[in-house]
């Protein structure tokens, strides 16, 4: 499948548009807090001044008492006004600040990336004379976002890592001309490691790629179809486990398949 660069500029484009609505927000709050800063100054100043005016009121008693009443009631006239214009410049503030949030919260819900994948398999067990059990199936790998998957990489893994094989669509080579996913009956897998050999023998791991998919779009599925698991009984233990992994650029964590293979012997 080919990468869809329509979509992905579509989400570069709306990554920048958050970015520049939350820098505007973050200049309006902080105007807004300033102002807020400087009524908080001014009404100290005003709190002051009353203050020594009723003290200069208290000393002269009768002198000049009607003038510093007047005075102090227009003060406090003045401060009731700063008061409500305070109030009012932090709603505001308050208000935009809950809009930048939603917003931002809003744009994260709608890009969200996410998967699933899981195994479908029958088991053939070993004859009397046999000890090897063989593993038949599928490893199924869904998009179950609403944002493509771009570099999509799974790891299956038999633990012990003695205990068993792996094989399936894995293409051993690299090939001179690129592999179209519709050209193919189906879907081919490729190591990720040069020395994936060693990387088996030390692990257990088989890290793979697929091949001619660029991105994987929501609610579509690819699966590592028709693996072969041959599977003998480990010298320690009782059990042998085969785990699914899947990884991609936008989830570089990865996530553990909803099911795995477990064999007791």
């Amino acid at each position: 499948m080919k990468r869809d660069p329509s979509s992905e500029q579509n989400h570069k484009d709306r990554y920048l548009q958050l970015e520049q609505k939350l820098l505007r927000y973050k200049s309006e709050i902080a105007h807004y807090q300033a102002k807020v800063k400087e009524y908080e100054q001014q009404l100290k100043k005003e709190h002051t001044r009353i203050q020594y005016l009723q003290s200069k009121l208290a000393e002269a008693q009768t002198k000049n008492i009607d003038n510093y009443e007047k005075k102090i009631s227009a003060l406090e006239h003045k401060v009731m006004q700063m008061e409500v214009e305070l109030e009012e410049e932090k709603n505001q503030a308050n208000t935009i600040l809950k809009k930048a949030v939603a917003e931002a919260k809003q744009e994260k819900e709608e890009v969200n990336p996410s998967f699933m994948s899981y195994f479908s398999h029958s088991t053939i067990l070993p004859s009397k004379d046999e000890q090897q059990v063989s593993i038949i199936g599928e490893y199924q790998l869904k998009n179950t976002g609403n944002v493509p998957l771009h570099d999509i990489i799974i790891c299956l893994k038999v633990s012990p890592k003695e205990a068993g094989k792996l094989s399936g669509e894995i293409v051993m080579h690299k090939r001179k001309e690129p592999l179209h996913y519709e050209d193919t009956p189906f879907l081919q897998w490729a190591f990720i490691h040069e020395n994936w050999m060693d990387k088996i023998k030390e692990t257990g791991e088989y890290w793979l790629k697929p091949l001619g998919i660029d991105s994987l779009k929501p609610n579509e599925s690819i699966s590592f179809s028709q693996f072969d698991a041959k599977l003998d009984k480990p010298a320690e233990k009782n059990a042998v486990i085969l785990d699914g992994f899947i990884y991609c650029k936008e989830i570089p964590k990865g996530q553990r398949a909803l099911n795995n293979i477990v064999i007791n012997f």
